[in-house]
């Protein structure tokens, strides 16, 4: 029987199947245009879209939380109150390091609406 890719609409949630599993699936759910999301750009921030395809989602509440997360993934606050700390002594290594980090994240998830500016 055939293999069938299904995926939940606004998340990466993917079902393997058949023809027949549409059947046992919610109205969230759509067959797949492909079963992974495209390799190049962010990868793991695409989620599944109302045609079957993998879309870059465009609200930006969504983008907000995403560069949080990774923000707070890679620098906690302690961290950066460290750099702050140290290049207020001076030393600004850390605080160059977080910096580059934070353009870094907003090249890679720019909002769409601006409304936001960090």
């Amino acid at each position: 029987m055939q293999t069938v890719y299904y995926g939940k609409v606004g998340t990466q949630e993917v079902i393997i199947g058949n023809p027949m599993t549409a059947d046992t699936l919610s109205e969230d759910y759509v067959v797949l245009k492909a079963p992974n999301p495209p390799e190049e750009g962010d990868y793991p921030f695409y989620v599944v879209g109302e045609d079957g395809s993998w879309i870059y989602p465009k609200d930006d509440e969504v983008i907000k939380a995403e560069r949080k997360r990774r923000i707070l993934e890679a620098w906690p606050i302690e961290k950066q109150m460290e750099a702050q700390t140290d290049a207020a002594q001076g030393d600004h290594t850390k605080m160059n390091q977080l910096t580059h980090f934070l353009g870094q994240i907003k090249e890679l998830l720019p909002y769409n609406n601006r409304t936001y500016k960090y």
